[in-house]
């Protein structure tokens, strides 16, 4: 394995850096920095969902990484994976998402954060046709 060159990056607290206009519309980003220090070899970023939920959520899909892993740091999020079915993660969960592996998201808490952290930073996401979302039942709380 050939690993880029990498340099020193710090990435501290802001509210100003959760921004709009990355990969999900429903949700603010507040990007660390790291696919530039890293060369593209890695990307993390914390995720704030944006209340309420929308159809648009509920999309079947699926991420080109080699690696893929999100811990809640508050809140919860239902989302489904094919094979796996069902799961709310609630605030410590933490999961490893295969490659290619088809995903949805049904449903999150108005205070839900991820930490997400993808090989490599560049990436494809592809909508699938996996089926519709299954019925669910809403956790009553986190």
């Amino acid at each position: 394995m050939t690993v880029k060159a990498q340099r020193f990056h710090v990435s501290h607290l802001s509210e100003q850096d959760f921004q709009g206009g990355g990969l999900r519309s429903y949700a603010k980003y507040r990007d660390f920095g790291f696919a530039e220090a890293t060369g593209g070899t890695a990307q993390a970023h914390v995720i704030r969902m944006i209340p309420p939920r929308t159809d648009e959520v509920s999309v079947w899909h699926s991420h080109g990484v080699s690696f893929q892993m999100v811990y809640v740091l508050q809140g919860w999020i239902m989302t489904e994976f094919e094979g796996e079915g069902p799961h709310v993660m609630r605030k410590g969960s933490a999961w490893i998402q295969p490659p290619n592996i088809k995903h949805i998201v049904h449903d999150y808490s108005d205070d839900c954060e991820l930490l997400e952290v993808i090989l490599p930073a560049g990436f494809e996401t592809a909508n699938t046709d996996a089926g519709a979302p299954k019925p669910y039942k809403k956790p009553e709380k986190a």
